[in-house]
């Protein structure tokens, strides 16, 4: 329906009073659209929530969020629907039964490590509420949406255990038996049956029925063939509607054969092997920093750390995360006690690119480049575990990273400084002029010689001494390490971290093209620290996706007022070439309007008129560049 001339007239107003930072009056002004029935929808009403949000009616605020999210889900607009959770649940903490939908949400844009992080989370609400058969339904749903994940199900097993419920242990532990022996995991079946047969003799005269088993054998197998996805919602309440797809859908259906294939590498890669006891560790503590083991004599040569890593890769293949992700470290401290430091580094980073959410290979990645004194790799590394604590919502550490990339390693990292101007915009302001204070008496000293200048700055940025190196080891171990107090067994607090550690492990990268679109909701809500996250995400698209990453960022650093990276990402959009030609008069004028407000109106005036040559009707341009070109006149200054 074309909107009538008074409508677009208010919408336009409350647009413009938003820019200038007039809430009230823009409220008002969208207010009046209440009066037109057929012109409000549900992003009006999350406009006028926001409005609200903004001016402290956080009352008033829930209210036009919850009616936005009701119209948003009529549409199935799950992007959107992502930052209205999380804004809703901001404001009203309470309204724990949103994680549910939150996590729905994320699934249906193929975010299945975000759905899982939130279903474990809600699962840790009400387990700790005392609701521990809804804890244990929602760990059901878990263990589908991410069947793969063997070790969730062994902790799953166990709590059901410390609960006195051995049949649903036995049933798991029995699932994960056949998981093994149908990919030929001779090697793991033993340790299982064990488990079972130890299970067995706790269940006592209580026989497990041949038609109760065959019936989960049954469903088990028409799971598979029929692959009937269903909303969380509805998996929770034991409902099949199959309304969507959204809960299991395998990345790669390896065929029969290819599994016996590789099973039968792994077997070569072993027979190939020194005979010699090879020194396998247990899978990373969960206390993700406890990786300093005891000193063991490696009692194998050199190049057999190359064979585990290929059998990593085996593992990998055929789904088996947990077995990959021991080898492959397993390989990775091998070539690191060998002094085989390029390896090492090596192996720990394709343990990052691979597992995402992992935190040990990226804390070895820090150790590693303050023994070798290599700056780069030391500021690539402590980005990469800011980075990692950020995407585990540990954002407090998060930032104090950043902060110390800034401050110890390279003043001049972009990308800790963008995030820095979100999360902490007053610390990096403090941080900038404690740097330009130091750049002053950098100046100073360049008469000095080269060498003794270099070894000065490299001592500024603490990358150098033995001493260093060891306090910030010290320092990781200290911030992750530090426990959260809260009420349950210590068993019990321990089978929930491991059950959210190996969510973590089993971490997927997003798609660059959902990323873009929860980036993009992310940004119309004011979640600027979560929209640069997604949107970042986004940068490993296409071109067409990455223009866009570059500029929504380019708008967000312009809303920040940090107009310096918001023409750097504008310049970089600018620079890709696409077939978007709406975006790229878009990138244009926002170039322009960012450096006319920092008063360089020479070069608005020559991004304005670029975009006024490809498009003469374009946001009255015609005016812009009369009133700019004014404005140097009367400034008499021609390089503005």
């Amino acid at each position: 329906m074309r909107e009538s001339k008074e409508i677009l007239e208010i919408k336009k107003k409350a647009a413009e009073y938003q820019a200038q930072g007039l809430y009230k009056q823009a409220l008002q002004e969208l207010q009046k659209l209440l009066n037109y029935p057929d012109a409000i929808d549900e992003s009006i009403y999350q406009r006028i929530g926001e409005l609200h949000k903004k001016l402290g009616n956080k009352k008033e605020a829930l209210e036009y969020y919850l009616k936005a999210m009701e119209g948003y889900k009529k549409h199935d607009a799950h992007s959107y629907l992502i930052p209205l959770y999380k804004k809703i649940l901001e404001i009203e903490p309470t309204k724990k039964e949103l994680l549910i939908d939150l996590a729905e949400s994320y699934y249906q844009r193929g975010m299945i490590t975000e759905a899982a992080k939130v279903l474990h989370e809600y699962a840790d609400y009400v387990y700790q509420k005392g609701e521990v058969d809804r804890a244990f339904e929602v760990y059901k749903k878990l263990m589908q949406i991410i069947p793969e994940n063997i070790l969730l199900k062994k902790e799953v097993a166990e709590l059901y255990l410390l609960h006195n419920r051995p049949k649903e242990a036995w049933k798991i532990y029995r699932g994960i038996f056949e998981h093994y022996k149908k990919i030929g995991r001779e090697d793991k079946l033993m340790e299982i049956r064990e488990k079972m047969e130890e299970i067995e003799i706790i269940l006592g005269e209580e026989k497990i029925e041949i038609e109760e088993v065959q019936e989960i054998e049954k469903g088990e197998k028409e799971d598979q063939e029929e692959k009937e996805f269903v909303s969380v919602e509805d998996l929770l309440k034991g409902e099949k509607v199959g309304f969507r797809e959204f809960i299991i859908k395998p990345k790669e259906e390896l065929k029969e054969e290819l599994k016996e294939e590789k099973v039968e590498e792994i077997q070569e890669i072993k027979e190939d092997m020194p005979k010699e006891e090879i020194p396998v560790e247990e899978f990373p503590k969960k206390e993700v920093l406890e990786r300093e083991k005891e000193e063991v004599e490696p009692k194998i040569k050199p190049k057999g750390w190359e064979q585990i890593v290929e059998m990593g890769d085996v593992y990998l293949e055929l789904g088996e995360k947990d077995e990959a992700l021991k080898d492959y470290y397993t390989a990775a401290e091998g070539y690191y006690k060998d002094q085989d430091l390029m390896n090492a580094i090596r192996v720990y980073k394709k343990i990052a690119d691979l597992f995402p959410l992992e935190l040990q290979a990226r804390q070895k990645l820090v150790q590693i480049a303050q023994q070798m004194k290599d700056k780069n790799l030391l500021v690539e590394s402590l980005l990469e575990l800011a980075n990692c604590l950020y995407e585990r919502g540990d954002k407090e550490k998060a930032k104090m990273w950043y902060f110390q990339i800034l401050k110890r390693a390279d003043p001049n990292c972009r990308e800790a400084r963008e995030r820095l101007m979100v999360l902490a915009p007053d610390l990096l302001e403090k941080l900038e002029k404690k740097v330009e204070r130091e750049k002053v008496v950098i100046e100073e000293r360049e008469e000095k010689k080269e060498e003794k200048v270099k070894e000065e700055i490299i001592e500024e940025v603490e990358i150098v001494s033995e001493t260093n190196f060891i306090d910030l080891g010290e320092e990781i171990r200290k911030e992750l390490e530090k426990e959260e107090k809260i009420s349950m067994k210590k068993e019990e607090k321990e089978i929930f971290d491991h059950i959210k550690e190996s969510i973590y492990t089993h971490a997927e990268k997003v798609d660059p093209v959902y990323a873009l679109e929860v980036g993009m909701a992310m940004k119309e809500l004011g979640l600027f620290d979560e929209a640069i996250n997604n949107l970042k995400k986004a940068l490993a698209g296409d071109d067409k996706i990455k223009k866009e990453a570059y500029y929504y960022l380019g708008q967000i650093f312009a809303q920040i007022k940090r107009y310096d990276m918001a023409i750097e990402n504008l310049l970089n959009a600018l620079n890709i070439k696409t077939e978007n030609e709406e975006i790229e008069r878009a990138v244009y004028y926002e170039l322009g309007k960012a450096y006319e407000a920092i008063d360089n109106f020479r070069e608005a005036i020559k991004y304005y008129k670029i975009l006024y040559e490809k498009d003469p009707t374009y946001k009255e341009l015609k005016e812009k560049i009369i009133q700019l070109a004014r404005k140097i006149k009367l400034s008499g200054k021609g390089n503005q």
